[in-house]
């Protein structure tokens, strides 16, 4: 029923059923109301794919690249592309709403969730996130911007009092929102734990969703909610509902796989379009084509039982599932069979090692579980079977303080060969003195970039790519993470690849710009410090005492850098090509946009001096020549990338708003400020690469507030 008249339906609910409508019937589903005909919306995580409403067994979907790697694309029309990817996935798999993007900044490089962030910089977060936000919601499906506000760090994020100033604030990590708000319509925003400055921006409780009805009754019957409060926050919800419920996605409809076919060419282009070539020395790269090698995987059989092991006689399996996958997720398994969480597995496999020698196995478990092999030394193509009985959540007697309730629980089995190190490097050395050219897949995956915990460095890389990178001078290293790793061996290697975490296409599209199908055009969206402890937030990354210092306030990524002339291991917008560019002819001129403002159109012309067609980013930043107070060297307000053939030039128009380009937060007057002054505006393809410069003048100063 998406035609109701919000208002009318919001006077004929009690207290009860509106707080309801704050809440969750489940993980994924809005509280319907039955005798007013309102059903329940369907929401799903983001930000990079529709995972779908199951954590067991879940129906396929897309995986596009992390967030990083769709802010190197620096190409909204590409991003909107892939939202509209998403949104149609959406669609088959019955999503009403989107929990994405997000738009939260990388202060520093160990923040646990910075792979899902778009930038280090408000400006290109907040364009990119409108672009995605256009491409979902033009398919009907419901985005929440998030994480408001300050949300940058996974250390005590549920607890934590971020302190940092008004003018950071706005300037730096409500700016994403702000940019993203001018440039489109977010039907919904997620707000977050922490508390900023000591206060709360919204009621948010940890733990799942149905909770929050619960503390909300509490508050309101204490005195401590508004009554108005509570209605205005379910008269949002209502308009909500409607507003999703015309796009005509139904209720409860079937959780479908998208058009797998139509979204491969998609995927491909937004993995190998966000690859970002960091060095190339010699023009190592393009590599000459080689052969492929065939890969493989193997499955397991999950039985599911009503009764423990020691019911051998009555023991029978209600449901067998082959997966492939060793972390399993039993919040949502259901089962006419079994009544409520209480249930007992056993996971089969048969593990067929490719060497012969002494392997750890671990199983991890919120339950209780017991694993069996062989007992036996493990040897080379011999199959050993392996057995996990596993009881459900609540078959475990222990419990954490603090520790969230997720149903029936789960558990991980795993697996690692016991090697020496020094052996296996020396190996691999061997190999890469034997070889015509060495790439070696480098970086991190979800064991150190992950929700809920902040990043730690791995050990054993880095010596290893020095000695391999010694072995053979033809070396190329391709590192896959999703925020800046250090790189020691930076001066050893001639070429290096940034592929990020690229989604379902990465394996394809790290081939194609290896192998020069791809003209490599991504741009990176964070600096990349030399080491760790350059970075301005090293010392205030972790909450301490439950409260975070932004201690570098307004100077944070390439603010900070180029305020202190710091070196980099690579700048933020650094990203070589294939092709060879120059930037030339700088003009601007100046249009009335609005009574208040003026549109700043800024012209350039991008020449590709080479037989290779190409993208280039030009990029425009602006300075005040005479502030009277502290600012950062320049600052990123419009971009565009531009497509231009060999040997030819490309006109590149580029408009930004002056009012806001010049502003800084006054904390004094409580209001944006564009100072009467001189300003230059620097035009060039990354933070250190300048081309051209202009002037322009503010005549007259100009406090403003709002959007």
């Amino acid at each position: 029923m998406a035609d109701f008249n919000v208002e009318q339906v919001l006077e004929q609910l009690t207290l009860d059923v509106k707080i309801s409508l704050l809440s969750g019937k489940d993980f994924w589903h809005t509280q319907p109301i039955p005798r007013l005909s309102i059903p329940s919306l369907r929401m799903c995580d983001g930000p990079n794919g529709i995972r779908g409403v199951r954590h067991f067994d879940p129906v396929p979907a897309s995986c596009l690249p992390c967030g990083t790697a769709l802010g190197a694309l620096w190409d909204p029309e590409l991003l909107e592309i892939g939202g509209q990817l998403m949104g149609e996935e959406a669609r088959a798999k019955g999503i009403h709403i989107l929990l994405g993007p997000t738009v939260n900044i990388q202060r520093s490089p160990l923040g646990g969730r910075g792979f899902e962030s778009y930038s280090e910089d408000p400006v290109l977060s907040g364009t990119l996130a409108a672009a995605h936000i256009h491409g979902m919601q033009s398919k009907g499906v419901a985005t929440t911007i998030k994480h408001f506000v300050c949300n940058d760090q996974e250390h005590e994020r549920k607890a934590v009092n971020v302190i940092v100033s008004d003018r950071a604030l706005r300037e730096i990590y409500l700016m994403p929102f702000q940019v993203a708000l001018q440039q489109c319509d977010p039907w919904g925003l997620m707000t977050s734990y922490n508390k900023v400055n000591g206060t709360h921006v919204n009621l948010e409780m940890p733990g799942p969703s149905t909770w929050r009805g619960f503390a909300l009754k509490q508050a309101s019957r204490s005195n401590k909610v508004a009554p108005w409060d509570i209605d205005a926050r379910a008269r949002n919800m209502l308009k909500l509902l409607k507003r999703a419920l015309e796009s005509g996605i139904p209720e409860d409809g079937p959780d479908c796989v998208g058009d797998v076919e139509a979204a491969k060419p998609v995927l491909r282009q937004l993995a190998s379009s966000s690859i970002v070539l960091l060095k190339n020395e010699g023009n190592l790269l393009p590599y000459k084509r080689d052969r492929r090698a065939p890969s493989g995987k193997s499955g397991y059989l999950m039985r599911f039982y009503a009764e423990p092991p020691s019911c051998t006689k009555l023991r029978q399996p209600i449901s067998e599932v082959e997966t492939t996958d060793t972390m399993v997720y039993l919040t949502d398994y259901r089962h006419k069979g079994i009544k409520g969480y209480l249930y007992y597995t056993e996971l089969e496999a048969y593990f067929e090692p490719e060497y012969t020698g002494e392997y750890t196995f671990g199983l991890t478990v919120y339950g209780t579980g017991k694993l069996y092999i062989d007992g036996k030394l493990l040897t080379a193509g011999t199959k050993h079977k392996i057995l996990v009985d596993f009881g459900t959540a609540p078959t475990q007697t222990t419990s954490t303080l603090g520790s969230t309730n997720m149903g029936a629980g789960g558990f991980r089995l795993g697996c690692i060969r016991n090697v020496d190190p020094e052996e296996e490097i020396a190996a691999a050395v061997e190999i890469a003195r034997a070889a015509d050219n060495v790439i070696i897949c480098a970086g991190l995956n979800e064991d150190w970039e992950s929700e809920g915990f902040d990043r730690v460095v791995p050990s054993l890389s880095d010596e290893l790519i020095r000695r391999v990178a010694a072995a053979n001078p033809n070396t190329t290293v391709v590192i896959q993470s999703g925020t800046p790793v250090t790189m020691p061996w930076l001066e050893q290697v001639p070429a290096i690849v940034q592929a990020w975490y690229g989604g379902n296409e990465a394996g394809n599209a790290i081939a194609e710009v290896l192998f020069g199908d791809v003209n490599p055009s991504g741009k990176l969206p964070l600096s990349f410090p030399l080491v760790k402890e350059d970075n301005p937030a090293f010392l205030n990354s972790r909450s301490e005492a439950c409260r975070m210092w932004y201690g570098e306030d307004i100077y944070v990524g390439y603010r900070f850098y180029e305020k202190t002339r710091r070196a980099l291991a690579f700048p933020f917008g650094h990203g070589l090509s294939f092709s060879d560019f120059s930037i030339k002819d700088l003009c601007l001129s100046e249009s009335e946009d609005t009574e208040e403002d003026v549109a700043l159109t800024v012209t350039a012309c991008v020449e590709n001096r080479s037989a290779v067609d190409g993208h280039e980013v030009v990029q425009v930043d602006i300075r005040q020549l005479n502030p009277s107070l502290g600012r950062p060297v320049k600052k990123l307000e419009g971009f565009k990338k531009v497509f231009v053939r060999a040997n030819s030039t490309q006109e590149v128009k580029i408009s930004i708003s002056k009012k806001r380009a010049t502003s800084f937060w006054d904390e004094r007057r409580d209001s944006w400020v564009s100072q009467k002054d001189t300003y230059e505006v620097l035009v060039g393809s990354s933070s250190d690469k300048i081309a051209q410069t202009a002037e322009f003048e503010v005549s007259k100063t100009q406090y403003w507030r709002g959007l």
